[in-house]
């Protein structure tokens, strides 16, 4: 599927709990999750990632914008990024506190906290748009939705005027990035994430 015949959406309350799970299963397996919940069953770091980011976009669709793409009626995408008048610190800190320690349990929560506290120090000081996260259902991979996500958001920071800046700690992801025009400014090795490497890559605005 092109990225042009892709349609994206603003998300709705209805389509949250989808758009949750695709979130979900995207991020459950990745190394922070894993580090989070290192002795845990793989269903149970599922539902425990679950309740991190059904609070993460609840809290962004008040705060920043949330979007999806549908196929067949069923979410097979979503993407959350901040604007820059909302794109302040602390946005997986707030969430958590709302979660609750208890919840997820108190070592996750300290290694999701001690994460954005690290992440926060690579961020750009200047005004940006900034991309937090997207992920696209398994089956629906190779289809454009991942490309159009980034597509509408850089048009958004460039409407404004602004850069757009991302983090991500998947190393293949770079050469995807760089092909909108972002370009890596930082990596940094995270020790308390057995040196996971996190990637700030920004975007100038096109004008």
């Amino acid at each position: 599927m092109n990225p042009a015949h892709v349609t994206i959406e603003n998300l709705t309350r209805r389509h949250l709990p989808d758009a949750v799970e695709v979130i979900a299963q995207a991020f459950y397996q990745n190394p922070l999750a894993k580090h989070a919940f290192p002795d845990t069953e793989e269903e149970l770091r599922l539902r425990r990632v679950r309740r991190i980011y059904r609070a993460v976009m609840e809290m962004a669709l008040q705060r920043g914008r949330v979007f999806v793409v549908r196929q067949s009626g069923r979410v097979a995408g979503a993407a959350v990024a901040y604007p820059p008048r909302h794109s302040g610190p602390g946005l997986l800190s707030r969430a958590l506190s709302g979660v609750g320690a208890l919840t997820v349990g108190p070592r996750a929560s300290m290694r999701y906290v001690s994460y954005e506290r690290e992440i926060r120090k690579m961020r750009p000081q200047e005004p940006h748009w900034y991309l937090f996260f997207l992920g696209v259902t398994p089956a629906f991979h190779g289809q454009g939705i991942g490309r159009a996500f980034v597509r509408h958001i850089c048009r958004m920071a460039d409407a404004d005027g602004v850069d757009c800046y991302l983090e991500t700690s998947v190393q293949s992801q770079l050469d995807f990035y760089a092909e909108y025009g972002f370009e890596l400014v930082e990596s940094r090795s995270l020790k308390f994430l057995d040196g996971m490497v996190v990637n700030g890559m920004l975007r100038k605005a096109q004008r």
